[in-house]
């Protein structure tokens, strides 16, 4: 489930993400919560929409292909840049941690579509019986 990328077209990435942005705050902030406890959003139009705008966040795109490490990595080798540059790599230094909390965000926001479409996984699965 980790490394599933989808397949969506551009039109299918804005409607999710539209739909995503539409919905008021605070059921946003619900739906993420109760995917952290691994549960879908109670309202099923909510999830419905959420778990679009998860599809949407986890597309096949050649960021979502990176390995973990290498964001970070390239923030720290900016910064580092930056300093033995001096003067002349004020835009590295500069850029180095504000490229880090970027990557941390778009971290989250990744960490919470994957919650989000596990927790839609688990309901969506018929309940085994022994």
């Amino acid at each position: 489930m980790r490394d599933t990328l989808y397949d969506l077209t551009k039109q299918e990435k804005r409607a999710a993400v539209r739909a995503y942005r539409q919905l008021p705050l605070r059921d946003r902030r619900d739906a993420i919560r109760e995917a952290g406890h691994g549960r879908p959003h109670p309202d099923p139009a909510v999830a419905a929409v959420v778990e679009q705008w998860s599809r949407a966040v986890l597309r096949r795109a050649w960021w979502n292909k990176l390995p973990g490490w290498v964001q970070p990595s390239a923030c720290v080798a900016m910064t580092l840049i930056g300093w033995w540059l001096g003067d002349a790599g004020i835009v590295f230094l500069v850029c180095g941690p504000i490229a880090f909390v970027v990557g941390l965000v778009e971290w989250g926001t990744r960490l919470a579509a994957r919650q989000i479409l596990k927790a839609a996984h688990h309901s969506a699965a018929p309940p085994t019986t022994v």
